[in-house]
C-alpha cells in the first residue's frame, strides 16, 4: 500500500493543500462520507467530507482520527476552520483542503488511480519525474508564470508547483492529466499542434475572449520526431 503522503504528492498541491500533516498511515482506499455517516470509517481511509457542515466537519475528523484514517479531506472553507483543525491536531490526523474548482468526483478518479498503480506515478521524489517536475519549477521561475510539461499526445507529464494565475483550462488539464478536448478544439484551431508538429520555434497564442490566458508553447525534439511541450 501506499503512504498517504506520497499519494497526496501525486495528485499535488495544485488540487489539494495539507492544512496539517498527522501520521503518515498506508491507504487503504478512498470513501467518501455524508454527515451521519461516519462509522463507516475504517482505518486507512482517505475520507472526503461531502455536504458538510462546520460541525459535521469536526465529528468527522474527530472520527477519523479515532478510526485511524489516513486523512480527512474537506472543501473550503471547512477544512481551515478552526474547530475542525483543532480537532485534526487533537487526533493526530492529516487534514487537507480540496482545490474549490475540483470535483469530487474527478477527485475519486486521481486518488484512486494512484492508488490502484501500487505506486505514484507524478511523485517528486524519484527518477525522471522528479527530473521532469523540478524542469517545470524552473521554467515557472524563469517566465514567471504556471508550466506544465505534456507529450506528443497532450497528456500532462509534470507540472509546476506555481499555479496561483492558472486558468480553468490549465486547471482542468491537470485534473484530468491531460488537454480537455475543447480545449485541445480551441488550440487546433488556431494552428498550435501543426506548428508544434512542423518547427523548433516556440509558439505564441494570445489570450482568449473566455478568459483562457495567453499561451507560450515549446516544442521538445528529438531530432525529427516530436516528443512533446512546454507549456507556459
Amino acid at each position: 500500500m501506499v503512504e498517504v503522503r506520497r499519494v497526496l504528492d501525486a495528485i499535488g498541491a495544485t488540487l489539494l493543500t495539507v492544512v496539517r500533516a498527522g501520521a503518515d498511515r498506508a491507504v487503504r482506499d478512498v470513501v467518501i462520507v455524508e454527515p451521519g455517516h461516519e462509522d463507516e470509517i475504517r482505518a486507512g481511509d482517505l475520507v472526503l467530507g461531502v455536504g458538510v457542515t462546520v460541525h459535521a466537519a469536526r465529528e468527522l475528523v474527530a472520527v477519523a482520527a479515532r478510526s485511524r484514517a489516513a486523512a480527512v479531506l474537506l472543501k473550503p472553507p471547512y477544512a481551515t476552520e478552526p474547530a475542525v483543525t483543532k480537532a485534526a491536531e487533537t487526533g493526530g490526523v492529516t487534514l487537507v483542503e480540496v482545490r474549490q474548482q475540483v470535483s469530487w468526483a474527478q477527485l475519486v478518479w486521481l486518488l484512486r488511480s494512484v492508488l490502484d498503480a501500487g505506486d505514484v506515478y507524478h511523485t517528486r521524489d524519484t527518477g525522471v519525474f522528479h527530473d521532469l517536475f523540478a524542469l517545470a519549477d524552473a521554467v515557472a521561475a524563469v517566465v514567471d508564470a504556471p508550466v506544465t510539461i505534456e507529450d506528443a499526445h497532450s497528456r500532462v507529464l509534470a507540472y509546476s508547483a506555481r499555479q496561483d494565475r492558472a486558468d480553468p483550462a490549465r486547471l482542468s488539464t491537470i485534473i484530468g492529466r491531460r488537454v480537455p478536448d475543447d480545449v485541445l478544439h480551441q488550440f487546433r484551431a488556431k494552428g498550435v499542434f501543426r506548428k508544434l508538429g512542423k518547427g523548433t520555434e516556440p509558439v505564441f497564442v494570445p489570450g482568449q475572449p473566455d478568459g483562457t490566458l495567453p499561451r507560450l508553447i515549446v516544442p521538445i525534439r528529438a531530432g525529427e520526431e516530436l516528443l512533446g511541450s512546454i507549456w507556459a
